[in-house]
């Protein structure tokens, strides 16, 4: 008998990432941040060339068949890689 291995790694990272996960209060500027995103993906670099920043977003509206009610879903997401020569 097999023994499920990936199924039982992730359920283990799973249960360690939700004991790692700190409830703190919404901080505006950085929601600002993310409505300011455009739709889309975009990868941008400085003239220096040592950093990189990656802006996305997804944002769609489902709609209930017969009716006029729905949900909006909102997805943005920013991250950064810097490099640093020692």
């Amino acid at each position: 008998m097999a023994f499920p291995i990936i199924p039982l790694a992730l359920a283990v990272s799973a249960v360690s990432l939700a004991k790692n996960i700190k409830i703190s209060a919404r901080d505006q500027r950085s929601e600002d941040c993310l409505d300011r995103v455009a739709e889309g993906t975009s990868l941008h670099r400085d003239a220096a060339g040592d950093q990189v920043n990656l802006a996305s977003r997804w944002r769609r509206e489902l709609r209930w068949r017969g009716t006029n009610a729905g949900i909006v879903i909102d997805a943005a997401a920013l991250g950064r890689i810097r490099v640093k020569r020692l």
